[in-house]
């Protein structure tokens, strides 16, 4: 196979970018200089663009990693409904490429360090150039892919939380596990593929979150999926992926639904896990009797990013309800100066996560926080919120289950 993708380009606009036909798509690759800049990365990295004919002023970015042997073109060919959407809907796509390598690199030092030169930072800085350079919306940045596509979708949610909102792995493996024995001659790693790499969730959890450790915000939404016979990464590692993300989003061990779900494609066994404000931030689907490769549940996924339509938005920008009502009916539970603290119940409980929202429906904090012994009460720092109206999403948690939720609606003055 060419997976240098030479043949068949096209060269315009005076040399400054290439396009390539994929049966009925055209992906434009973006000049290395132009999206790198001076960044130190991989030189085989190569960033290729879907643009619909009507762009959205404030795009949505989706980013669709291949799997291993596969190339952006490929990758687009398996996206046919993405694709029409993003023609429909005018979000923008990012095709990331790597040729001459067998799959992407999750599994070094550099590739699993916030901006540490590795593979994930080659494609942060392609989406930090996208949105610049097409106005997109940084609160709107999706990631899906398939096999090492996947992978690379775990490592870019636990890496780059703040960069993505959600992300949807087929057939992956938990961020961190390829790092086990990997080889960098062709970008594997037997024990994580067999499914010998366990954990427990708080280790898992604690592997995420030492990534960055002074990144208390947002945790990206996950939507995972697996064949339950796949015989070329182990279903095994579906199972480390929820221990993961259930730690790492502050979740119960035990979801908050369970089914049995049916598309055109396949019959799968689910569970959901759904944050306070009832929104399904871990999605679990996997499928029995199905091998490795599978076909994306393209509709699904556009619905768990909230992309289905041209005025839909993301279902997490729901979860600002009760603020307007407060700002109507004043009943705020506090009116803070942006020097203290919001002080938030701990009763029954040895930790509380807590995101706080703005009235665009963006978090602007998020903590996992311990309470004290011999304490009701945690406290949160406010200091870094501007003036305005905002709302305190606490979930209460002793030893890991869930005791309560509650929102919060309160006031920061100057």
């Amino acid at each position: 196979m060419n997976r240098r993708m030479h043949n068949g380009f096209k060269i315009v606009l005076g040399g400054l970018l290439l396009a390539h036909a994929a049966g009925a798509v055209t992906l434009t690759e973006v000049p290395v200089a132009t999206w790198k800049g001076n960044v130190a990365l991989p030189s085989y990295a190569k960033m290729y663009v879907y643009i619909p004919a009507k762009l959205a002023a404030k795009p949505p970015i989706v980013v669709s990693n291949h799997s291993c042997g596969s190339t952006a073109s490929g990758q687009a060919g398996n996206m046919t409904k993405f694709l029409a959407a993003s023609d429909k809907n005018g979000f923008l796509m990012i095709f990331p490429d790597n040729p001459g390598q067998n799959c992407w690199d999750v599994g070094t030092k550099a590739a699993l360090t916030h901006d540490g030169g590795g593979d994930p930072h080659a494609i942060a800085t392609m989406v930090r150039y996208a949105l610049k350079k097409y106005n997109g919306d940084s609160s709107r940045v999706y990631v899906v892919g398939g096999s090492s596509g996947a992978m690379m979708t775990q490592a870019l949610l636990g890496v780059y939380p703040e960069m993505f909102m959600a992300g949807a792995p087929r057939a992956g493996v938990p961020c961190g596990c390829w790092a086990e024995s990997y080889a960098s001659s062709n970008q594997w790693s037997g024990p994580c593929a067999s499914g010998t790499v366990t954990k427990t969730a708080q280790q898992w959890g604690d592997y995420v979150r030492a990534i960055n450790p002074s990144y208390k915000g947002h945790r990206p939404r996950v939507q995972i999926y697996h064949g339950e016979s796949d015989q070329t990464i182990s279903f095994n590692n579906f199972g480390e992926g929820i221990k993961e993300w259930t730690n790492v989003l502050g979740l119960s061990t035990t979801p908050t639904s369970t089914s049995k779900t049916i598309t055109p494609a396949y019959t799968y066994n689910r569970q959901t896990w759904k944050n306070s404000c009832g929104v399904a931030v871990l999605d679990a689907w996997s499928a029995p009797g199905q091998p490795h490769s599978m076909t994306y549940e393209e509709d699904t996924i556009m619905k768990f990013f909230g992309l289905q339509t041209a005025d839909s938005k993301d279902p997490e920008a729901d979860c600002n309800s009760g603020i307007e009502a407060a700002k109507i009916t004043g009943s705020t539970v506090s009116y803070l100066h942006n020097s203290q603290a919001l002080v938030l119940d701990g009763t029954d409980a040895d930790e509380v996560d807590v995101k706080i929202w703005n009235t665009s429906g963006q978090i602007r904090l998020g903590e996992r926080l311990k309470v004290g012994v011999g304490s009701s009460a945690a406290s949160i720092e406010v200091a870094s919120l501007k003036s305005g109206y905002y709302l305190a999403s606490v979930t209460s948690l002793r030893s890991g289950r869930i005791t309560g939720r509650s929102n919060l609606p309160f006031v920061v003055i100057p």
